[in-house]
């Protein structure tokens, strides 16, 4: 048997009995990635600031984290540990342990209640603004029926956020209609359905304000049929129009 081929069989063996044992705290994982890593890896890692460590850690040992330790592990007691804190996204369980292995290099405390407390503060609002969304989406998806006349006002500077999917919050108080450069949409609901529980209208287009519009990505006419997910479908109705911009 060639030298190579036993050094790989060696490797893969030694790789499998490592990503087989699940940390059950913070600090075991920190202990289990300590020695994951080589002593390059290390002096490279310690050379970076904090926030640019946690960039280049996140594309290898960040996947790695979320794959073998917290996504689709049998064992979920670490991913329990992490929900005890209030810490729901995998993405931040994953930079939390990284975090504090960057910190064990440099000698410096954890902090983890900071880092906790960070991501709670972060995610919040965000929770909120779903909260509101979803009961914004059902009140809308009741109030119209099929055939009904319907304008929809469009953020321009959300329309393209996550796979292209509006992301503001449709109850934020700060959202000021711009006529310059949003959109309005007239026309009528061609079909309602719920898809993957979501609410979604099919809206038939009689009229846009802006005829170069791309909504969601996509290219759009007056008569074309247009997919609206209303979870995620900014519908305030704006103040009223200035005699400036009519349409």
């Amino acid at each position: 048997m060639p030298k190579y081929f036993v050094i790989l069989i060696l490797a893969l063996i030694s790789f499998s009995v490592f990503a087989s044992k699940k940390p059950r705290t913070i600090d075991e994982a920190v202990t289990l990635l300590e020695k994951k890593w080589k002593k390059k890896t290390k002096e490279e890692y310690f050379k970076l600031t904090e926030d640019k460590a946690l960039e280049e850690m996140d594309f290898i040992d960040g996947v790695w984290i979320r794959n073998e330790w917290i996504r689709f592990t049998k064992d979920t007691t670490l991913r329990h540990t992490f929900h005890e804190m209030g810490i729901k996204h995998v993405d931040d369980m994953s930079d939390i342990i990284l975090t504090c292995a960057y910190r064990k290099l440099h000698n410096q405390p954890f902090e983890v209640e900071i880092l906790v407390k960070k991501c709670i503060e972060y995610w919040t609002p965000v929770r909120e603004c779903e909260e509101r969304a979803a009961s914004y989406a059902i009140n809308n998806f009741d109030r119209f029926k099929t055939g009904d006349s319907i304008t929809i006002f469009l953020y321009m500077e959300n329309l393209a956020g996550h796979n292209g999917i509006t992301i503001a919050c449709p109850a934020s108080e700060d959202w000021g209609f711009d006529y310059k450069k949003d959109i309005i949409v007239k026309g009528f609901v061609n079909d309602k359905y719920h898809l993957y529980g979501d609410p979604c209208f099919k809206v038939q287009i009689l009229s846009i304000s802006d005829e170069q519009a791309r909504l969601f990505y996509k290219p759009v006419k007056v008569g074309d049929i247009i997919e609206f997910p209303l979870k995620n479908l900014l519908v305030k109705q704006p103040p009223l129009r200035s005699k400036k911009y009519k349409y």
